[in-house]
């Protein structure tokens, strides 16, 4: 048997959505991402060692940030990357991130080699209700499945504060979570699945989307 399913990467947090071009932090995607960590039960102060291990520089943005200097007095010590995340598999080798930590965030999250948004329709009620602290997850998840059930979604930013869990929605927060929301996507996981007889083979491939065009730019053989 053969088996597969699509995934919707835009329906996540892009990591490398905290630096811009330039190299400066993005700081609508940082306040955003910080309150993701917080709705998992994360510090926000984690979002530090994220991006230094991002940026170009070996100096730490905050007390929780961490560079090569931090890493090299670990056990079986190594560098801080310096550049955009390949994989979400890399947050493991972060600061802040390792065993159990990881696993709180990572559905969460993505790694795309391009700035992204965060796409409305396929976004989780956990991510969406991260916008702002005083949304409560449950009644966000309560009104996407009332939209699914009515096969509607969303056509715009506008249309997701129509909600009633985003009533008391900050300023800030909807200002920030404005610049990152969209009802699109173009970056996509399929996930695939071989049987034969009693072996199982799993593997993925990672796609773009652009000019009605799609291209694998990677793949794995790991198992998902």
């Amino acid at each position: 048997t053969v088996s597969g399913r699509l995934l919707d990467e835009w329906g996540k947090f892009n990591l490398n959505n905290l630096l811009k071009a330039d190299g400066t932090v993005n700081e609508a995607a940082q306040r955003w991402f910080e309150k993701l960590l917080q709705r998992v039960g994360l510090p926000a102060e984690l979002s530090q060692s994220v991006i230094d291990w991002q940026d170009a520089d070996d100096e730490t943005i905050g007390a929780m940030g961490a560079e090569s200097h931090y890493y090299q007095g670990l056990s079986g010590s190594y560098l801080a990357a310096n550049n955009k995340f390949h994989t979400v598999e890399e947050l493991k080798l972060v600061r802040g991130f390792e065993a159990e930590n990881y696993a709180l965030i990572a559905p969460y999250v993505t790694a795309l080699p391009d700035t992204t948004k965060v796409n409305m329709n396929t976004a989780s009620a956990v991510l969406l209700a991260s916008i702002d602290p005083k949304i409560d997850v449950q009644a966000v998840e309560q009104q996407l499945k009332a939209k699914q059930n009515e096969l509607t979604y969303f056509n715009n930013v506008d249309d997701l504060w129509q909600l009633d869990a985003f009533a008391d929605l900050e300023e800030q927060s909807k200002t920030d979570a404005a610049a990152l929301l969209d009802t699109k996507s173009d970056y996509f996981t399929a996930q695939i699945e071989v049987v034969l007889s009693e072996r199982k083979r799993q593997f993925s491939s990672a796609m773009s989307r652009k000019d009605r065009k799609v291209k694998v730019y990677s793949r794995s053989l790991a198992p998902f």
